[in-house]
Formats: C-alpha cells, sequence, structure tokens
C-alpha cells in the first residue's frame, strides 16, 4: 500500500505585534464595560464574574454592551466601551463567537482599554490563532470548562467563581508581563495534527 503524503495549506500569520493596553493595578472606583453576545449563559456569566469583582475590588461603575455572537461589535458598542477603564467580553465556545469576540477584544485594546476575554476550553485555541492573525499573539484569554450553554445557574456561577481571579489578573497586571504569561498558552499546531491523524 503506498504512503500517503498529507500537506498543511496553513502558513504562519505576518503581521506587525500590536502591544496590549496599558493595565492600572487598582480598578476601585472606575469604570469596567461587559460586552454580552448573547450566546447561552453569556450574560448570566457576566453578572456572576462582575459581583465577584465588586468583592474584590470594591465599587465601580458598569458600562454595558449587548452585539451579535456572529457578527463584529457595532462601533457605536466599541466606542461606548471605549470610555471605560477596563473590559471583559464573553463567550467564545464557538467558532464565529470565539473568532469575533477576539476581534473585539483586541480592537478594544488597540483603543486603550484593557480586556478580558472568556472562553471555553475547546475554543481556546482557535483565539489564540485569530489573535495571531490579528497581530496580538500575546493577548490573554480567560478560559472557562466547555460548554457553557445549558448549565444550570449554579453551574455558570461556579464557572465565574473559577475564573474570576484571572479576569482580575488580566485586567491588572502588567501588560508584558501578560503577554509572556499567556504567548504561548493554547496553541496547537495544525501541521503536528495532521500527521498525528494520518499516522
Amino acid at each position: 500500500m503506498g504512503q500517503l503524503e498529507v500537506l498543511n495549506p496553513t502558513a504562519e500569520a505576518r503581521t506587525t505585534e500590536l502591544p496590549l493596553a496599558r493595565r492600572t493595578a487598582d480598578l476601585t472606583g472606575k469604570s469596567i464595560g461587559f460586552l454580552n453576545n448573547r450566546k447561552a449563559n453569556a450574560g448570566l456569566l457576566l453578572e456572576k464574574v462582575e459581583a465577584i469583582l465588586r468583592t474584590r475590588l470594591g465599587a465601580f461603575s458598569r458600562v454595558s454592551g449587548e452585539k451579535n455572537a456572529s457578527l463584529p461589535a457595532p462601533d457605536e458598542v466599541l466606542t461606548r466601551l471605549a470610555q471605560c477603564d477596563a473590559a471583559v467580553v464573553a463567550i467564545g465556545d464557538g467558532g464565529s463567537c470565539t473568532s469575533w469576540g477576539l476581534h473585539d477584544t483586541i480592537e478594544l485594546e488597540k483603543r486603550g482599554v484593557p480586556t478580558a476575554v472568556i472562553c471555553s476550553d475547546e475554543f481556546a485555541p482557535l483565539g489564540r490563532a485569530e489573535s495571531q492573525t490579528l497581530g496580538m499573539g500575546g493577548i490573554p484569554i480567560a478560559v472557562i470548562p466547555h460548554p457553557l450553554a445549558g448549565n444550570t445557574p449554579d453551574e455558570v456561577e461556579r464557572k465565574a467563581r473559577a475564573v474570576a481571579d484571572e479576569v482580575m489578573a488580566i485586567l491588572t497586571r502588567p501588560a508584558d508581563q501578560l503577554v509572556a504569561d499567556y504567548r504561548g498558552r493554547f496553541l496547537r499546531p495544525m501541521g503536528k495534527q495532521l500527521r498525528q491523524r494520518s499516522a
């Protein structure tokens, strides 16, 4: 039987690396935006994360934004969130919603807003690939177990509690430390996958 050669049509992303927004260590009394892409339980997850952040950070003002999961956030929503001192985006737990979640996160970072995007572990590698293509290969991605849809309120709360400290760290740690810590996370070389499947 002949040998089958599998070719990988992907290429390394060739983009200029963009810096993350500058972080501040203290968000007490600041404003935090919450971008809900209206996927199942995304709004509830954000509410639970917000409540936990308030116990950690003290008082802050909330700015809400909503969008379609399969489209970029409207410019008026991004403009409103760009006035915040930080932002949280949820949820990336499928193909297009993960891609657009990373797109929106990077757009906010480019506008100077430290932003934490929450993805499920199944789709974090897609988020990393998207971030590399868009020029922020080290952008932090906060991860919860897949799936979020279909979870009970108690399950959503447990996932919020598990990810809240990471979200806070993403919003407040120095940008260069975040890039160094996250750049290598969730990498999944496509070429290696193809070779393993053809073996």
